[in-house]
């Protein structure tokens, strides 16, 4: 009995894993326009693109259902999710409104914070010239949560990552430009700088100047 129960823990746990990592490749695609608005995504194909059993896709489709990134279509299946323009501007403005309601209750941050937020944008300069700039995105939204999880506003922040995840493929269209990726380098530093002086004026102006490269379409 106890090997049977170690077998099922087993294999639940790569089932997990495999479903873990078939959301991750699909929502990286989603994000960079590999996969783009309108397209519909089937189960077979996408178990070919990423070398996986249907299973874990079938389960991932359901999780991106879920975050919003896709949608799915009785007797169609699953689309990736395309918003209109005025449905993103007002994502954008609750964004705006969370993450300054955020701003407005940030601890200082400890040095681990600070040098984790360093390394993260070191990181994201390694992608400033690089075709592939796609990882720049998950790094953008690591270094940015870095700064939001000060606050002790946990229910606000929550919503914050729900609406950060269902505008990540409209917020990754400016890592496209290669000007942008540097201009967000250089807006992440000047962050980081005001972080650790603690100068909330300062770290609010550049999180607003930020936000306005936000494209809408």
């Amino acid at each position: 009995m106890a090997e049977l129960d170690e077998s099922t823990t087993e294999r639940r746990t790569k089932d997990g894993a495999a479903v873990m990592r078939a959301v991750a490749e699909l929502r990286y695609r989603i994000v960079t326009g590999e996969l783009g608005g309108g397209e519909q995504l089937r189960q077979e194909r996408m178990a070919e693109l990423l070398n996986m059993s249907r299973v874990p896709i079938r389960e991932a489709l359901r999780v991106l259902t879920d975050q919003g990134l896709l949608e799915h279509r009785v007797h169609t299946g699953y689309f990736v999710r395309k918003r209109p323009a005025d449905e993103l501007r007002q994502i954008y403005v609750m964004l705006a409104f969370l993450e300054r309601q955020v701003m407005a209750d940030i601890a200082p941050a400890d040095p681990a914070t600070l040098d984790r937020m360093r390394a993260i944008n070191a990181e994201m300069a390694t992608y400033v010239d690089s075709p592939d700039w796609g990882p720049m995105v998950d790094l953008n939204r690591r270094f940015h949560f870095e700064i939001f999880r000060l606050t002790s506003q946990k229910v606000i922040l929550q919503e914050l990552e729900r609406l950060w995840t269902i505008a990540a493929p409209y917020i990754a269209q400016k890592y496209a430009i290669i000007e942008m990726r540097e201009q967000a380098i250089a807006e992440h530093e000047r962050m980081i700088e005001a972080l650790a002086a603690y100068d909330r004026v300062e770290l609010d102006h550049q999180l607003d100047e930020h936000r306005v490269q936000r494209p809408v379409r």
